[in-house]
């Protein structure tokens, strides 16, 4: 039996902060956190922890739940001030696509 693709994508906010040696990407919608040599490398480590993120809530049937937890309310975002490393930081949408296809969802109407 083949699977039918849904695709789901989501846009989010990323916190960009450029240090001395490495910039700092920091999602606050999922509070995650990663850092890279350029800018380019600290979105690439951001969308692949966002991506992996997300695949294990919906695989876990755990959306509402971590949501919920993350201070989200349906259809609203988390209203959560910026962590103080990140206060003067740019700030960039992310449009992240999910297929799918690749694992069951058993909550994945909540996400898309």
């Amino acid at each position: 039996m083949k699977v039918p693709v849904v695709n789901c994508t989501v846009t989010v906010s990323v916190l960009f902060k450029k240090k001395e040696r490495y910039t700092l990407a920091y999602c606050l919608p999922f509070d995650l956190m990663t850092q890279g040599e350029n800018l380019k490398r600290a979105e690439r480590n951001i969308r692949e922890a966002i991506e992996i993120f997300t695949e294990d809530i919906i695989v876990n049937g755990t959306v509402s739940e971590v949501l919920r937890n993350l201070g989200r309310k349906k259809d609203r975002p988390a209203n959560r001030p910026r962590p103080a490393p990140f206060r003067n930081a740019s700030e960039r949408n992310l449009n992240i696509t999910f297929p799918f296809n690749k694992f069951v969802a058993r909550d994945q109407r909540e996400v898309c």
